[in-house]
């Protein structure tokens, strides 16, 4: 059986995760570039665990970096982003 994370209805994940639910109908992945401190991101996916991780495509290898691993300004500035394309 599936053990899934549980979310705070009011946290910046949960947002993430609804933005990236509606803007990717068909997968769980939005490609998107998304300018941070950390680096520049490719895309944005939310696995079968229901976590969510950033792509960034660096000398040829796609790196993995969680959504939880981001404080809450990076995490509202991806939430921003995703925001502005789907209302846009």
């Amino acid at each position: 059986m599936d053990q899934f994370r549980p979310f705070n209805i009011y946290s910046m994940e949960k947002q993430i995760y609804c933005l990236i639910r509606m803007m990717s109908i068909t997968t769980n992945e939005v490609v998107i570039k998304i300018k941070l401190p950390m680096g520049e991101f490719n895309s944005i996916e939310i696995l079968k665990d229901k976590s969510i991780v950033l792509h960034q495509f660096k000398d040829e290898l796609d790196v993995l970096i969680s959504i939880d691993d981001f404080d809450f300004d990076d995490q509202e500035t991806i939430y921003n982003t995703l925001k502005v394309l789907l209302y846009n």
